[in-house]
């Protein structure tokens, strides 16, 4: 009997631990392979900017990054893009750091969201020119991206920057990657900055070509899918048009065939805005789904709006 009992109570006592062990494995698999719409978020993203330059004053400026930024004479902003535009080759650390940092600083109230807009490209355009401080760049414009008291055109303007910076760096290994897992960072945002990161993430090391062959690009297709398909899921909205459209394209220049059925409903659907219906119908004619396509054309023959859009994908 005593035998009998502590046989039973060693089993018991494995299937507790296969229980434990059961459930900690779910929760690993979860963490890491479901606690986002990417694995790609799972990398580190871009830290926060810092500055290291043992002296970052005006002493230590030449008069050309002076007038660049705005100090002493009060120069218009075309005399200091101009400026900007032909700053030196060897700028020093001290230098490269005050541009930088100048980019965090909030707008001048002398200068409109337009002309403001104008110089931060330029000045962006030129910190391209200095590979050492890719890094510091990178994190400047990421912060950016992210800020929501930014004005909108100056987050664009950062993320096709910070697109740029992937480009030129080929060999920083670490990089990259940290530059990719802030663009999916940035499709958690608000559909406007959203919509920008995941057209970068859809452009990153694709060939320019007016077809180009997606299966070479830097993101893989298969990691887009779970967040093509979450932005499609969520009910239309006015302020989500772009974000749709440019979710829509992905998912017909990826081949991303499972998103039919979305797509699908998303045309029929008289509460989605027409650019979108009509972005998922060039979307279907892409992932060669004719006779959808054909079927769809029947049954909304009397929506004018759609008529073009299906004539041309069944032509």
């Amino acid at each position: 009997m005593k035998l009998f009992k502590s046989i039973f109570c060693l089993l018991k006592s494995q299937v507790f631990l296969l229980v434990a062990l059961l459930i900690g494995c779910l929760i690993c698999w979860k963490f890491f392979y479901h606690g986002s719409d990417s694995p790609a978020v799972q990398e580190l993203t871009l830290p926060k900017p810092m500055f290291g330059a043992a002296k970052n004053d005006h002493d230590h400026l030449r008069q050309n990054v002076m007038d660049s930024l705005g100090y002493g004479e009060d120069l218009s902003i075309e005399a200091r893009v101009a400026v900007t535009k032909n700053l030196p080759d060897d700028l020093s650390k001290v230098e490269l750091e005050k541009l930088l940092s100048s980019l965090l600083e909030a707008r001048p109230s002398n200068l409109s969201d337009g002309a403001y807009a104008h110089y931060f490209h330029e000045l962006c355009n030129k910190l391209h020119q200095f590979p050492d401080a890719r890094t510091q760049f990178a994190s400047v414009l990421y912060a950016l991206a992210s800020d929501p008291k930014r004005d909108d055109v100056i987050r664009d303007y950062s993320q096709q920057h910070l697109r740029r910076i992937w480009e030129k760096s080929p060999e920083l290994t670490e990089l990259r990657p940290a530059i990719e897992a802030s663009f999916w960072k940035l499709t958690e945002l608000q559909p406007s900055v959203a919509s920008s990161a995941l057209l970068s993430l859809h452009t990153l090391g694709a060939p320019p070509s007016p077809h180009p062959d997606f299966s070479q690009s830097a993101v893989a297709s298969s990691i887009f899918q779970p967040r093509i398909e979450s932005i499609l899921q969520q009910s239309p909205s006015s302020d989500a048009i772009a974000l749709r459209m440019t979710a829509v394209r992905i998912a017909g220049e990826r081949n991303l065939a499972a998103l039919t059925p979305t797509l699908t409903t998303m045309i029929q659907n008289e509460s989605e805005h027409t650019l979108v219906r009509i972005s998922a119908i060039n979307a279907l004619r892409l992932l060669g789904k004719s006779e959808e396509i054909k079927s769809l054309s029947i049954k909304l023959k009397l929506n004018m709006s759609l008529t073009s859009a299906f004539l041309y994908a069944t032509h």
